[in-house]
């Protein structure tokens, strides 16, 4: 299609629909941009993709770290959780899952809900504490005592979604993947892989890998209410 800087159009896969004006827009004010490389994009609506590209070296199968996305597929899983009655918004987080040691105070306070909604009551991002990713996150998460009420407003933290993934694990006796694979990855196509830490469970707030068009996917299941083909 087009080339500047060192975005280059490669491939159109699908061309259901001609390229609109807004996609070539999107496309040239990224080129324009040298912070900007854009790997791939695609558009969709319920009935499927209308069209799709991508950037060389990058193609449609390619699984791709979608960092902090993992938070949505994640937060799904949950979803499906409280649908089912697994859990309950209003849950103290101490009775669902095992702490690594004794916590009191503020801490024995948090909900599902505060964990989901980051409204923790910590001053920071918790996850700014663990030394290790891969062995520190449960330690860092609840080593830090939640510096003003919990509940009291919402300071991103990675903490807190990493607790979501092991509540989700608990209350289902299985992994974020394997719970999902029939409630959400069979029924739209989707082969997902997720970095796990040394007891080798997924971190929930990063590092699931997804195709662009799995991504299109899920955003389509929520930009249409939850349904996807009719179910």
């Amino acid at each position: 299609m087009r080339q500047d800087r060192r975005l280059i159009v490669t491939s159109v896969v699908a061309s259901v629909v001609p390229v609109t004006d807004p996609v070539l827009a999107l496309i040239d004010a990224a080129a324009a941009d040298p912070q900007v490389a854009l790997h791939s994009i695609v558009v969709r609506n319920p009935d499927g993709i209308l069209w799709e590209a991508y950037w060389d070296p990058y193609r449609a199968d390619d699984r791709q770290l979608v960092y902090s996305v993992s938070k949505t597929v994640m937060a799904t899983a949950a979803a499906f959780a409280l649908a089912e009655g697994l859990v309950h918004l209003d849950d103290k987080v101490v009775d669902l899952i095992d702490m690594p040691f004794p916590v009191e105070g503020r801490r024995r306070e948090l909900t599902f809900h505060h964990l989901l909604s980051m409204t923790t009551g910590h001053d920071a991002d918790t996850l700014d504490f663990a030394s290790d990713i891969r062995t520190g996150v449960a330690d860092s998460f609840w080593a830090v005592e939640p510096q003003t009420p919990v509940g009291s407003r919402h300071v991103y933290n990675n903490g807190a979604s990493w607790a979501v993934g092991e509540v989700v694990r608990t209350v289902t006796g299985s992994s974020l993947v394997d719970y999902l694979r029939p409630r959400l990855l069979e029924p739209l196509g989707i082969d997902l892989t997720w970095d796990t830490d040394a007891r080798g469970s997924e971190y929930g707030f990063t590092g699931a890998h997804l195709t662009t068009r799995a991504l299109a996917a899920i955003g389509q299941v929520y930009a249409s209410g939850g349904r996807w083909q009719g179910r």
